[in-house]
């Protein structure tokens, strides 16, 4: 099993790792002071700090960070110690890495992050304090999967809505051109699956609503839809019409418009996926005859799966 720390009775790399995996902070110290090396590895790589993000007790988390651990070490798989403490839903651990800035999107060697461990693994208070630091909700691993792709795959509900509570896109599409709704169905989890085709009627109806208030036809919300499912558009910016300056109900489109410029002013840095030559064409229809101002020069770039 990933992430599964527990060693074997009196099996350790050092008498660190074996403090550690005690729980003994004064050992912790005193082995440190004596010049054993902090981030000295067992035969998977995992360092003191990996071993100490499974303890529901931060003390040793701190003593090992404030000697200098470092605390994005990573073990064979490419885990962190925020992984371990994700994926065994350790709340303590969690908070301490997070607060001492642990990397939060951090990828192992399947490019998962640690919400991405903590959505599959069920842990719906470890999501819950992820996102609170900071975590991006709608991370990409190595099959383009998404922290809701994974919940949805296992069907945990509290762990889907607490990641769409958190504007997690119910759009993303993985590699095979799934989206979270489809994770569920293929599995067999019919209520996981109403509650994500329920969020996406509600997302319609505010993409609808919104598209009637800024004046944009069916052809342009096709292409809004396009932008929505790579990441570019978010239905979470939509802001309520009333009372709003056209100004204020069009700044949903600075970041796609800004996108836009950036390809076609000759800054991308980035290679086009094999889409992009027909997205392209589409948003300059879409887009370029509508009266917008100029997208701010502090607009998102691009989400890193273009």
């Amino acid at each position: 099993m990933r992430y599964l720390i527990a060693l074997a009775a009196g099996v350790f790399a050092t008498d660190l790792h074996r403090a550690v995996h005690l729980n003994d902070t004064d050992s912790v110290e005193s082995l440190i002071k004596a010049g054993t090396p902090i981030d000295t590895t067992d035969k998977r790589l995992r360092t003191p700090l990996h071993l100490a993000s499974a303890l529901h007790d931060e003390a040793v988390i701190d003593t090992l960070l404030a000697a200098g651990a470092t605390i994005g070490a990573r073990d064979d798989k490419g885990g962190t110690p925020l992984h371990i403490a994700a994926a065994l839903g350790n709340l303590r651990a969690i908070s301490a890495l997070a607060s001492a800035g642990a990397p939060l999107d951090a990828q192992d060697v399947m490019h998962m992050t640690p919400l991405h461990v903590a959505a599959i693994k069920g842990q719906q208070g470890a999501v819950q304090s992820l996102l609170s630091h900071g975590a991006s909700v709608d991370a990409r691993d190595d099959t383009k999967s998404t922290p809701l792709h994974l919940a949805a795959m296992v069907g945990d509900l509290p762990v889907i809505q607490t990641l769409l509570a958190a504007n997690a896109s119910v759009w993303a599409l993985e590699h095979m051109n799934h989206n979270a709704v489809h994770a569920a169905l293929e599995r067999g989890h019919s209520e996981a699956q109403q509650v994500l085709l329920s969020w996406m009627a509600k997302e319609t109806s505010e993409l609808t609503s919104w598209m009637d208030a800024v004046g944009l036809d069916e052809q342009e919300g096709r292409t809004l839809q396009t932008l929505r499912k790579i990441g570019i558009f978010r239905l979470s910016d939509i802001p309520s019409q009333q009372g709003l300056s056209d100004e204020e109900l069009f700044r949903p489109l600075y970041q796609p418009v800004s996108w836009f410029h950036r390809w076609f002013g000759g800054h991308a840095r980035r290679p086009c996926e094999p889409d992009c030559g027909a997205i392209l064409p589409a948003i300059h229809a879409a887009l370029h005859h509508l009266p917008l101002p100029t997208p701010p020069a502090d607009a998102d770039e691009p989400k890193q799966e273009l």
